[in-house]
């Protein structure tokens, strides 16, 4: 995934969660990402656009932050806005008495539309964050095993998020590993690991 592809996936994913705050700050942070002049101009108006609509759909285009009484987000939108603030009374109510539920509660509120976005830029920063930090797999995974071993932890392996595997992009046909060394609070990423290790960690 192109880091403009990244940014697109999270513009989608902030805007039809509705969050001005994301949107915005996203904004302001397009300089961080691998982008051409030319791309940030087209991104920024293009954000522009889903906070107008992000706006509108909250009833907030005027510039006092209120809905007018003829807008139609506070005529057609009521029944709507009902629902939405029954959804956050109920995160509110879970998270004052029940916080280890509140992320079951919240993605119970979500479509599945939205948490196959979630999923998938969740997937796509993990990635990105592997062909950071990966080292070759061959190469060290044996001393990393007897590392963890040695410090009485257990080795676990991740090899996907959401159902989909960590692709290596810069090794084509080969993937991302992530070693966890569960018990010591420590982890390493692994690049260029073959579908047969792959599947043979997913087997055990």
């Amino acid at each position: 995934m192109s880091e403009k592809s990244f940014v697109l996936s999270l513009i989608d994913t902030y805007s039809m969660a509705n969050d001005l705050d994301s949107l915005t700050s996203l904004k302001t942070a397009l300089g961080k990402y691998d982008l051409t002049t030319e791309e940030v101009e087209e991104l920024n108006r293009l954000i522009d656009g889903h906070i107008r609509g992000v706006l509108e759909r909250k009833g907030l285009s005027n510039p006092y932050g209120r809905p007018s009484l003829d807008s139609p987000a506070t005529r057609s939108g009521e029944e709507h806005g009902s629902d939405n603030e029954a959804k956050i009374a109920e995160l509110l109510v879970t998270f004052k008495t029940n916080p280890d539920g509140l992320a079951g509660a919240i993605e119970e509120s979500l479509s599945p539309q939205v948490k196959a976005r979630l999923s998938d830029t969740i997937r796509a920063r993990l990635e990105k964050k592997g062909l950071i930090e990966s080292i070759d797999w061959e190469r060290n995974v044996s001393a990393y095993l007897d590392r963890c071993e040695r410090q009485g932890a257990i080795p676990m392996y991740r090899t996907r998020y959401a159902g989909k595997r960590f692709e290596d992009r810069e090794h084509p046909g080969e993937y991302l590993v992530l070693f966890i060394c569960y018990g010591r609070k420590w982890s390493q990423w692994f690049n260029n690991v073959p579908l047969e290790d792959i599947e043979r960690l997913e087997a055990e």
